[in-house]
């Protein structure tokens, strides 16, 4: 997929009524892949049905650039299923998920993974379910991964393994954060 590498500013407006029903693809979102230079701010994605494979959310499907101040309250479900990113490997500040996130594996209300990424001063408040490896912010938190300023107030579900408030698993850094 070709990254996103531009500057998207929503400046405050809303993006209603997405609807990607792709059950056996990757990347779905708004934003596919938003590359390293990329950046998508003041935007928020409401009313929305993302369904698909892996690495989806209604904002960005697999980030490495910045995503800031943006908010969910769209249906979003698959396998590294996030509110914000599916997957993060860049920065997510002052994001907030209400909605919904389901999946077979690595939900969470902002991002299903975060490897190597930033996310700070986010919350969620949307329920989070998933087979396994679930949390109210990440469904794991990994590498040079950190979670600061953040907290999570909607209701977690693992079928079988691996849920927590702020994060499923973690074997990187979570700092000033409550459940």
């Amino acid at each position: 997929n070709l990254a996103y590498t531009g500057i998207f500013n929503g400046n405050g407006y809303t993006v209603s009524g997405i609807y990607i029903n792709a059950a056996d693809d990757t990347n779905q979102g708004l934003f596919g892949y938003l590359g390293t230079d990329g950046i998508v701010q003041g935007l928020t994605v409401s009313n929305s049905y993302v369904l698909a494979d892996s690495y989806v959310s209604s904002i960005v499907a697999r980030n490495e650039g910045t995503i800031q101040n943006c908010e969910n309250n769209g249906y979003v479900y698959g396998y590294y299923a996030g509110g914000i990113a599916g997957q993060n490997a860049g920065d997510i500040i002052e994001c907030v998920n209400t909605a919904f996130i389901d999946g077979t594996g690595y939900n969470g209300g902002i991002a299903g993974y975060n490897n190597s990424g930033e996310i700070s001063s986010c919350y969620n408040t949307g329920d989070i379910n998933g087979t396994t490896t679930v949390g109210g912010i990440t469904g794991s938190n990994t590498s040079s991964a950190s979670i600061t300023n953040c907290y999570n107030t909607g209701d977690i579900n693992s079928d079988t393994s691996y849920a927590g408030g702020i994060a499923g698993s973690n074997t990187a850094t979570i700092e000033n954060c409550y459940n």
